[in-house]
């Protein structure tokens, strides 16, 4: 696919791996596993007993012994009964069964569970049986028994540092009778929109030459999605002292700020100065994609960011999906290798890549009779926020030459969680 033409600038990996040398997880705390849902463990989660602690029953019959079920159909005297939570207390011995429910532990001696409708009652009802028949072939040991350690043994490791919480974490926490968790802190963001043209969502009828701010409000809700807590939004005219200033005064309480437009190299682009004159180191300005090329990022010694994106919303959208949320989710405990959501699938009809640059073309999931592709969603260049919010992400094109027919495997950046 190469061309060679040379590109305008770092790949957006060769961005992301000077990226993540910067990048290190927010210091841990401790807090109830009730409030722990959608972090990021900071301490391993292991096995506090055998799952599960005693051999149990997975579905409704008798436990017996398969021994007496050699013969095909055998009657078996029921001597007792076990429901979940009740511990046994009589022991199975030959032609012998004990009634059982599912989660119950087995009893001594036997090593079968008869499902009941292999049995001549076919289903539990009110009344009682001093005796059933089995009426299927031999049963053999270790039917329908979920047994002791199965799932992992004390010790074992269920969870590494770094596990995401969702709701089926959070019931393994509690089966391992932990109440509070160590977990990786939020980082703090404070966001500033730059712009003089840029006025608040509340203000009515602005005049053909202004706008209203959307970058801020986008920003402020993807960084609350990933789990961030947002110290404060500002939005701040095109003057290199303000945002300078503003930039500090974010830095006073926020472990990232980012910054939405002027980020370009025009007269009035003047974020990467303001950073600069705020005590920032540059780490890199401008990256070989389209849309969204001017990007910037710069650090503070003590590991503080400023993240800069363009004030086109689709621009703006790219970016903030290709290295800013990405950088959050390393902050909030993240592997570097999996921050940038990514999946390849195929294209449901041809995209033309840029020679020099890497492209981003908004697109929807589709299914088709081959299974699920990327439709590209019509938009009319990196201005289009229209485009940008009918899309669930980026078709993510290398540079190349021609054309990439339908059913083309590429990378796709999804706008939610979806990878």
């Amino acid at each position: 696919m190469c061309t060679g033409h040379s590109l305008i600038g770092p790949s957006p990996d060769a961005v992301w791996t000077q990226m993540r040398e910067f990048l290190r997880p927010c210091k841990p705390e401790c807090v109830p596993a009730s409030e722990a849902l959608g972090r990021r463990l900071a301490v391993p989660l292991r096995a506090d007993r055998d799952i599960p602690a005693s051999d149990r029953a997975a579905m409704d019959g008798f436990a017996a012994r398969a021994a007496d079920t050699a013969g095909g159909a055998a009657w078996l005297r029921v001597i007792g009964e076990i429901a979940a939570g009740q511990a046994p207390s009589v022991r199975v011995g030959p032609g012998e069964c004990v009634r059982i429910f599912t989660g119950a532990s087995i009893p001594p001696g036997a090593d079968v569970v008869v499902r009941v409708e292999d049995t001549s009652l076919g289903a539990f009802g009110p009344d009682t049986a001093d005796a059933v028949s089995v009426q299927m072939p031999e049963v053999k040991p270790g039917a329908d028994i979920f047994r002791c350690g199965e799932c992992a043994h004390a010790g074992d490791l269920l969870l590494e540092s770094g596990a995401r919480l969702g709701p089926a974490q959070i019931a393994l926490v509690a089966a391992c009778g932990q109440t509070e968790l160590m977990v990786f802190g939020r980082p703090r963001v404070a966001v500033i929109a730059t712009g003089t043209e840029l006025l608040e969502a509340v203000e009515p009828a602005p005049l053909p030459h202004q706008i209203r701010d959307s970058n801020g409000p986008m920003i402020v809700a993807a960084a609350r999605a990933v789990g961030a807590d947002v110290t404060g939004v500002e939005r701040v005219p095109d003057d290199a002292s303000l945002i300078a200033a503003a930039i500090r005064r974010a830095l006073d309480e926020a472990d990232v700020v980012v910054l939405a437009g002027g980020v370009s190299v025009g007269r009035y682009d003047h974020v990467a100065e303001a950073a600069r004159a705020a005590g920032g180191q540059t780490i890199f300005h401008g990256v070989a994609i389209q849309p969204g090329k001017p990007a910037f990022a710069a650090r503070w010694s003590d590991g503080r960011l400023a993240l800069g994106l363009p004030g086109n919303p689709l621009s703006a959208l790219v970016v903030l999906h290709e290295f800013i949320l990405p950088s959050l989710r390393v902050l909030l405990g993240d592997a570097p290798d999996r921050a940038r959501r990514s999946l390849p699938l195929p294209l449901a009809s041809a995209l033309c890549p840029r020679p020099d640059r890497w492209r981003g073309c908004p697109a929807r999931l589709v299914k088709l009779s081959a299974g699920v592709a990327l439709d590209p969603v019509a938009f009319q260049g990196s201005a289009d926020l229209v485009g940008g919010a009918r899309a669930e992400g980026l078709a993510w094109l290398p540079p190349g030459g021609g054309s990439l027919p339908a059913g083309t495997l590429v990378e796709f950046r999804p706008f939610g969680e979806l990878a």
